[in-house]
C-alpha cells in the first residue's frame, strides 16, 4: 500500500496531466481534422478513468487522515 505522502505526489502529477491531455486531444484533433464530437468523446475516454482513480486516492487519504 502506499504511503500517504506518496499517494498526494502521484494525484498532483495526474492532476498536473489532466490539462495536458486537453491540449493534446485539442492538437490532435486540430492537424487530424477530427470534429469536435469525436474529440470530446475520446477525451472524456482518457480523463474519466483519471478522475475515479484521484477520487478514489483522495477518499483513502482522507480515511487515513481521520484514522491517525
Amino acid at each position: 500500500m502506499l504511503k500517504g505522502k506518496t499517494r498526494a505526489n502521484i494525484l498532483s502529477v495526474i492532476m498536473f496531466a489532466y490539462p495536458l491531455v486537453l491540449v493534446l486531444m485539442r492538437t490532435l484533433g486540430e492537424k487530424l481534422s477530427w470534429p469536435l464530437e469525436v474529440e470530446i468523446v475520446i477525451t472524456l475516454l482518457i480523463l474519466i478513468p483519471i478522475l475515479i482513480f484521484v477520487d478514489r486516492q483522495f477518499k483513502k487519504i482522507k480515511e487515513e487522515l481521520n484514522q491517525k
